[in-house]
């Protein structure tokens, strides 16, 4: 009765025992698969029937293409390779789910300026389910864990080292903002999105502020020892002071070491001083900027910033289910620190300096080019740090144009499209078949140096994808061939060019729109021009009137030269020179 009521449910038994179909247990209505295009009908009919793999049900898409849903456990890459291997099939390929690209629907989104910013959203894109658990511990002053946009993200561990209770609602709204910055429930129609997105992060709250917004070191150190003994994954440090404190480094100096990243605010005296414990070795320091990139007029300025991130007018949580926008390098902090717990969830074993360098990397650079002391490194970018972490990998690589015909003396700029398009590793490997033919540099440009067929390869560093172009050079008409010189000669103040044309030249086509000299700005050099046409009618000269300048950069252009037979030089010339300062002149 069980295999006559598995015949009628259409499930397609090969080579496998029914005991493997039953043990399954799989919804039919799952469309994960592979999808199969097969070259003719007579193997759509029967191809499968001689195959030893697992298939508990085909359902057919359209003519000659199937979907194939395979038992748990099946290696698809290995059955991907047999059924190409079969040479019946023309394309086979994972049923890949696919998502909508809309922007998270939490009513206040459009109001996050700082999310686009800081390209949190292309973070989540390449994220996507990837991502582990994290947990950011937040020392400040609680959290509201009522909440609707936080319930479900935080850590039920959290303290009170105000009180040294477990009670740990945030009377002041400051670790409340610091915390949905972070965390904020996404996509939940409610409230705000937090910079990490979906990513399964947990605020660990640790209240150390009192109502009126202070506390003390002492508290402070005691949190930091409890995030260590919580194995939090990030510490946010959103307060401190001016005053440097051995104990206070030595407590965040051990939770470094311990594996734990630590991020703090710059301080907001809008000043040059130095604050703690943003200051310390190895802690992320953050500056704020404003909706226009510039360097908020609050935000603490010193050869300790890291980086900046937008700290006036976000958009927060507030306690009691509100929101409100704040400004603070306070609010800065948190978007760096969620940078660093969404490194940490998709690579665990990411260590604190490591975390740090990725986020300095990737920062866009404003100001000053390099590192400076408003902006640090620049602009924190989820979407690149991420990047750096969870590479998109190379399937595909196309040149254009994949055939071509240049003549010998020519070059061609060979251009490669990655699939997908942003693909993290784009550096090729170019190689020629033929060197005596054509020779390619290490940007694609492709010289033609003798006559013949050649192919031009680039081979992906990420996973060894090859592309090819065919180039045929062609030996150049008589007219076009003409001596070349290199670039950047340096030539004497009276120096006198000789240009000879393989055909001797019409003396007519000589000119100052034919044969010139030019400065850098483009003005044109007074010349005279020297020929022969008893002597050598193939030979012209071209000569300052007077001496070119000391020291000035010029330009020999040679095009539209016609030859004594009519024809016209077609490809022309353009020879850079610097002129000698001549000694003692």
């Amino acid at each position: 009765m069980a295999v006559l009521l598995l015949c009628i449910m259409g499930v397609l038994l090969i080579s496998c025992r029914a005991g493997d179909i039953l043990a399954a247990n799989v919804s039919t209505d799952n469309k994960d698969g592979l999808i199969v295009q097969y070259r003719d009908n007579d193997a759509a009919a029967d191809m499968l029937k001689t195959m030893e793999f697992q298939v508990y049900r085909k359902q057919k898409l359209a003519a000659n293409v199937d979907l194939l849903k395979l038992t748990p456990g099946t290696n698809r890459q290995e059955i991907m390779a047999r059924l190409k291997k079969t040479g019946r099939v023309k394309y086979v390929e994972e049923n890949k789910r696919i998502r909508l690209h809309r922007a998270p629907n939490d009513p206040y989104y459009s109001q996050q300026w700082a999310l686009p910013v800081i390209r949190a959203e292309a973070a989540w894109e390449v994220a996507g389910t990837a991502a582990r658990p994290v947990v950011v511990a937040v020392v400040d002053s609680g959290i509201d864990n009522k909440h609707d946009d936080l319930i479900n993200r935080i850590d039920s561990r959290g303290y009170n080292f105000v009180e040294d209770n477990q009670d740990i609602f945030d009377w002041d709204g400051h670790g409340t903002a610091v915390s949905s910055i972070i965390a904020a429930l996404t996509d939940n129609r409610l409230g705000i999105a937090g910079v990490n997105g979906q990513t399964p992060v947990k605020i660990l709250p640790l209240k150390t502020i009192d109502i009126d917004g202070y506390g003390y070191i002492s508290d402070v150190m005691e949190a930091i020892d409890y995030a260590i003994e919580a194995e939090a994954d990030v510490i946010n440090l959103s307060m401190g002071s001016d005053i440097y404190s051995d104990i206070e480094n030595e407590v965040i100096q051990k939770a470094i070491n311990r594996g734990i990243s630590v991020v703090a605010s710059a301080g907001n005296e809008g000043d040059s001083r130095y604050y703690y414990p943003a200051s310390y070795p190895g802690v992320i320091s953050v500056g704020a900027i404003d909706r226009q990139g510039n360097p908020a007029n609050f935000s603490n300025h010193n050869d300790q910033v890291d980086v900046v991130a937008p700290g006036v007018e976000i958009k927060t949580c507030r306690p009691g289910n509100s929101y409100d926008c704040l400004n603070g390098t306070s609010f800065s902090a948190p978007m760096v620190a969620g940078t660093a717990a969404m490194l940490k969830s998709l690579d665990q074993s990411l260590q604190p300096d490591v975390i740090c360098k990725i986020i300095q990397e990737t920062s866009c650079d404003l100001g000053s080019p390099g590192r400076d002391n408003y902006y640090g490194y620049g602009v924190v970018d989820m979407g690149r740090a991420v990047l750096q972490v969870l590479p998109v990998r190379v399937k595909a690589i196309q040149l254009e144009p994949s055939q071509a015909q240049i003549t010998m003396g020519e070059t061609l700029q060979l251009k490669a499209t990655f699939d997908p398009v942003n693909s993290s590793n784009r550096n090729l490997a170019w190689s020629s078949d033929n060197d005596q033919i054509a020779v390619v540099n290490n940007q694609g440009m492709v010289r033609a140096v003798g006559v013949g067929q050649v192919s031009i390869t680039a081979v992906s560093e990420d996973v060894g994808q090859t592309a090819t172009c065919l180039i045929t050079v062609v030996a150049p008409p008589p007219s076009r061939e003409f001596i070349t010189w290199k670039s950047w000669e340096d030539v004497a103040s009276d120096r006198c060019w000789h240009i000879r044309f393989s055909l001797p030249v019409d003396i007519s086509s000589i000119n100052l729109d034919t044969i010139y000299i030019t400065d850098r700005q483009g003005n044109l050099l007074p010349v005279q021009y020297l020929i022969n046409p008893e002597q050598d009618a193939s030979v012209v000269a071209i000569a300052p009137v007077s001496n070119y300048a000391p020291g000035e950069r010029c330009t020999l252009w040679i095009r539209n030269v016609a030859a004594g037979d009519g024809r016209i030089l077609q490809h022309g010339i353009k020879m850079d020179f610097t002129v000698e300062q001549v000694p003692g002149t």
